[in-house]
């Protein structure tokens, strides 16, 4: 059975790795907004809610870090 840490760093590693998907999935729409230049306010908006899901992702992931113990697990999760 899993430990309470390790049920902990499972459930970090969970949300870090949504919020890397959504801080892809909002670089993939700002550079697509770019590439068509059609409305800089729908490009100042994306940008700052990428802001926003990339303080998510920080945050997350150092508390992660402050978890995890070995040197494999951090070297897996960098």
């Amino acid at each position: 059975m899993a430990s309470g840490n390790e049920r902990l760093i499972e459930q970090f590693k969970e949300i870090r790795s949504s919020a890397e998907t959504h801080v892809s999935e909002m670089v993939n729409k700002l550079t697509e907004l770019m590439t068509a230049c059609e409305n800089i306010d729908t490009l100042k908006d994306v940008r700052r809610e990428l802001r926003g899901v990339l303080k998510e992702f920080q945050i997350t992931h150092e508390a992660y870090h402050r978890l995890i113990k070995t040197k494999r697990e951090q070297e897996e999760s960098t």
